[in-house]
């Protein structure tokens, strides 16, 4: 009798970790393998997290007299329901001065004049993951090229970035990012 309780507890044990196992992870994004519009990335050669669910991608007029910027969101749903974003901007001087230029570097202007700059974090994550990435480049040094600029509305950008980051409220955080997005340039805001 006490052999079979101990192959019962035993067999019960199994099962509730291969459930915890298996079913811990259930908040994962869920790509929906859209080839047309995306933006992915992936930290220290580790699972590429893919946004290719709804893509914005905007021109903003008069942000500032000493800047211009392009804004993008990209989503993500989990696989329990809720969604993922990625914020970014291409910030720069001026629009002829975005789109004659094919390196980007990493980073928030602060001081003018402005210089051209690519930035992106993912702030509202419903899996628990938090990407918010130091706003200096010196800190960050990531650099993005551009492959292909949205010079009108209805254009693709499509860029490509590599580099280390190091995370904005944790210095000790840091690694190598990769990543890649093809968006669909919108009206411009």
């Amino acid at each position: 009798m006490l052999k079979t309780r101990q192959r019962t507890y035993f067999i019960q044990l199994i099962i509730t970790l291969f459930l915890l196992i298996n079913c811990s992870n259930n908040d994962t994004i869920t790509p929906t393998l859209n080839t047309d519009e995306y933006f992915k990335y992936t930290l220290n050669n580790g699972t590429e997290r893919v946004f290719d669910g709804n893509i914005t991608a905007y021109h903003v007029q008069n942000p500032s007299p000493n800047y211009q910027r392009l804004f993008f969101r990209a989503s993500a749903n989990t696989s329990n329901g809720g969604s993922v974003f990625v914020d970014g901007d291409f910030i720069y001087p001026n629009y002829n001065s975005f789109i004659t230029t094919s390196l980007v570097p990493w980073g928030l202007s602060t001081v003018l004049p402005i210089t051209n700059q690519f930035y992106f974090s993912e702030l509202l994550s419903d899996d628990g993951f938090k990407f918010i990435p130091h706003f200096s480049y010196s800190s960050s040094p990531i650099n993005c090229t551009i492959v292909s600029h949205a010079t009108n509305v209805g254009d693709y950008l499509e860029f490509t970035f590599t580099g280390s980051y190091t995370h904005v409220t944790d210095a000790s955080i840091t690694g190598t990012i990769t990543g890649s997005a093809r968006m669909k340039r919108e009206n411009d805001r």
